[in-house]
């Protein structure tokens, strides 16, 4: 169903429904205000851990999770599949400042759409956010 409102949503210009999961607040907000430049890009939620990651898809509807590799507690990677497990039609763009040669295959594996490391310019997440929109 949501595939479909997806869908619908496109062609209406509803905007990306975003939800933002790390445990630094500047970057938590630093992907805010980034992401509140864009015209159909909503910021629905913002989660300190894993834990707060899994309440926040099951309490919002949430397009894409930007969702901290390394999160103390419950590290991102180990949350993941318990995230699509709740929230199956949320897409995940894994975030990490380690090299994407160390970690992105395992991110992929466990079921995130993209991977982009923290060193990144902000046009690559604009990029992976999209691209998991339209997945």
């Amino acid at each position: 169903m949501r595939a479909v409102s997806r869908i619908l949503g496109s062609m209406n210009r509803s905007p990306i429904k975003v939800a933002i999961a790390d445990d630094h607040y500047l970057t938590r907000s630093g992907f805010r205000r980034y992401l509140g430049s864009f015209d159909d890009v909503e910021v629905v939620g913002e989660a300190n851990d894993a834990f707060e990651a899994l309440e926040l898809v099951q309490r919002e509807e949430v397009d894409v999770l930007i969702l901290d590799y390394s999160m103390p507690g419950m590290t991102g990677l180990t949350a993941l599949p318990r995230i699509l497990e709740c929230a199956p039609d949320t897409r995940v763009v894994m975030v990490s400042s380690m090299p994407a040669d160390m970690l992105r295959d395992r991110a992929l594996r466990a079921g995130a759409c993209e991977y982009v490391e923290k060193s990144s310019g902000p046009e690559r997440l604009e990029q992976a956010i999209r691209a998991a929109a339209a997945s």
